[in-house]
């Protein structure tokens, strides 16, 4: 089984250890000429640093995934009461064996999934539009049916939100998977580059370019 590529270097530590290198890059332009390492180089790594950079790390993603998800929980709540609500109100008025109650298909509606939440609760507010002239003898007002409404939206689009945020989670991580490998290669490759350079001759240089 293949296994899965790591990066095993934190975000802020391999962007600092790359600022470093592009610095003593410049520094050393003159020297390092020789090996094809020009100021075009040095510039294509920097806008490398700052594409890396702009990759937010995975605490904070992680952290709008979880704010997704409370948002969720908040709106399926608001949405099981609404439809509690009303067919407290229609089971008043319609016994449970009656064609009327099951036509609004609400068969253990509070323990409903939530892929199913969204269809239920659109069957009731559909049935209730339906009786609702009946139904305001139940004090079941077009208010309650807008409510109802209002309510469905609001936890389909959370659901939404939260697949949003885990989607884009997941295209993070492999962006910075991938912009932080080729970080490290460069870095590599100028480090082994560097040290040639400066091997035997002057040796404060020689360490600057030794990766950690």
């Amino acid at each position: 089984m293949k296994k899965k590529a790591r990066l095993q270097i934190a975000q802020a530590e391999l962007l600092s250890e790359c600022r470093f290198m592009e610095q003593i890059l410049a520094r050393d332009i003159a020297e390092l000429k020789a090996y094809s390492i020009t100021n075009e180089t040095i510039a294509q790594f920097h806008v490398l640093i700052n594409d890396y950079q702009e990759i937010l790390d995975d605490e904070r993603y992680l952290a709008m995934v979880k704010k997704a998800y409370t948002e969720k929980a908040k709106a399926k709540k608001q949405l099981l009461s609404k439809m509690k609500y009303i067919m407290q109100r229609v089971a008043s008025l319609y016994p449970s064996h009656t064609a009327t109650y099951h036509f609004f298909g609400t068969r253990n509606y509070l323990q409903t999934k939530e892929v199913d939440l969204v269809p239920k609760s659109s069957i009731i507010h559909h049935a209730a539009t339906i009786y609702s002239s009946e139904l305001q003898a139940r004090n079941i007002q077009q208010r309650d049916l807008d409510e109802l409404k209002q309510c469905i939206k609001r936890f389909s689009d959370s659901v939404g939100v939260v697949n949003v945020r885990k989607s884009e989670r997941k295209q993070a991580q492999a962006n910075r998977l991938e912009n932080g490998m080729e970080l490290k290669k460069k870095r590599e490759k100028f480090s082994t580059i560097g040290k040639l350079v400066w091997k035997n001759k002057r040796n404060a240089l020689y360490k600057d370019y030794l990766l950690h």
